[in-house]
Order: C-alpha cells, then sequence, then structure tokens
C-alpha cells in the first residue's frame, strides 16, 4: 500500500513540474497554447460544455444539452521565438474559411464547410 502511495505522489510531483514548465511562462508556446486556449474557454463556457479535442480533432467542445460543436482559434502577438511585442503582430487573425471535408475520428468526411457550429476567438496577450 505505501509504494502505491508513493507511486501516487512521484507522478503527481512529474505532472506538476511538466505543467510549470510548459504553462507557467510568460509566453506559450505555439505547440501547446491551443490545449491551454481550449481548457480555458471550456471553463469559462462552465459544465454545459464538455471538452473534447484531442490530436488533430476537428472541433474542440460540444454543448451537452443541444449538441452543438464549438471550435477554440486561438492567436499570440508574442512568441517564443521573439524577445519584444510588435505592432505588426498585434491584431490576432482567425481562420475559420470553408475546407473540402473534415476528420471524425479516423473517418474522412467529404463535405464542404466547416464542422463546428460556433467558433471561440482567444487571444492570448501576455503583454
Amino acid at each position: 500500500m505505501n509504494n502505491l502511495k508513493n507511486e501516487k505522489e512521484d507522478s503527481i510531483r512529474v505532472l506538476e513540474s511538466l505543467f510549470k514548465d510548459l504553462f507557467d511562462q510568460p509566453v506559450i508556446g505555439n505547440t501547446i497554447r491551443g490545449f491551454f486556449a481550449e481548457a480555458l474557454v471550456a471553463d469559462l463556457l462552465g459544465c454545459e460544455w464538455k471538452l473534447v479535442s484531442k490530436d488533430w480533432a476537428s472541433w474542440d467542445l460540444e454543448h451537452i444539452p443541444t449538441g452543438l460543436r464549438g471550435e477554440v482559434k486561438q492567436s499570440a502577438a508574442f512568441q517564443t521565438w521573439t524577445a519584444s511585442y510588435t505592432a505588426k503582430n498585434a491584431a490576432p487573425r482567425f481562420d475559420i474559411k470553408p475546407r473540402k471535408g473534415y476528420w471524425e475520428g479516423s473517418e474522412w468526411v467529404k463535405e464542404y464547410g466547416r464542422p463546428a457550429d460556433i467558433y471561440f476567438g482567444a487571444d492570448i496577450d501576455s503583454r
């Protein structure tokens, strides 16, 4: 029993360290910023919205009562490779142009448009 407790404590310590390294930074890297934005929007929307995004999912959130699909689009003026803020990067841009199809799990759905019903823009600004 004591060994199981130690393993759990070790796992928690590793997760806390990983979380701090990834997210407790002035600027969050591009490869993980989307996860942060999706979780933040899901939390702000409340318990009627479920975070369903996985690696490269076609939508990020589902409204439990209605089945409405939501996609979080995120942008950031600061990047990990730039030392300072520039006005050129200040305006957030989000792409919601129609596509030729989308993935639903491992199945390609050939349907022109976008799979989400609603879009949430998250401007991650660390100024």
